[in-house]
């Protein structure tokens, strides 16, 4: 079972260029006022506009084929906002924060160790229009950023 917002909001998705990915069975049934709504989701995998697979195994293979438009040595999150590009690349490098051991949940202490954390990293971004433009978390300028152009990405 599906809600029908829920389903309002994945034929939303899929009907604007979106990949929706669904992992095992999909739902036959809807919960709300429009029955239709999940008949018309379950169109989507049947039309090819959405996939299932059958399990999280199989996701690499189905992200796969997706364009990368982003690789970092860190995670990155990239948004499209009023016509331009913006991609947030944390400093922190994976663990760079850490638990101390042998704390249990109600007395938890971290340990921030600067060692751990990048300091230069190449960033590459592929399908953009415009220059960058790097700044910090605090300022809009001031990380150092190279742009090399490429007609090949």
């Amino acid at each position: 079972m599906l809600e029908t917002a829920t389903a309002e909001m994945l034929l939303q998705f899929v009907e604007g260029g979106g990949l929706l990915i669904a992992i095992g069975a999909l739902p036959r049934l809807g919960v709300g006022a429009a029955s239709d709504i999940v008949a018309r989701l379950r169109q989507t995998f049947t039309d090819g506009r959405a996939r299932r697979i059958d399990n999280v195994q199989a996701l690499p293979a189905a992200l796969a084929e997706l364009p990368r438009t982003v690789d970092a040595p860190t995670p990155t999150l990239h948004r499209r906002i009023a016509g331009r590009d913006v991609l947030f690349v944390p400093a922190a490098a994976p663990y760079a924060t850490r638990q101390e051991r042998n704390r249990s949940w109600l007395d938890i202490a971290y340990t921030f160790d600067p060692a751990d954390y990048q300091r230069d990293m190449q960033v590459t971004v592929r399908r953009v229009r415009s220059a960058p433009n790097c700044g910090t978390s605090t300022t809009a300028h001031g990380a150092r950023c190279v742009q090399k152009n490429s007609t090949t990405a």
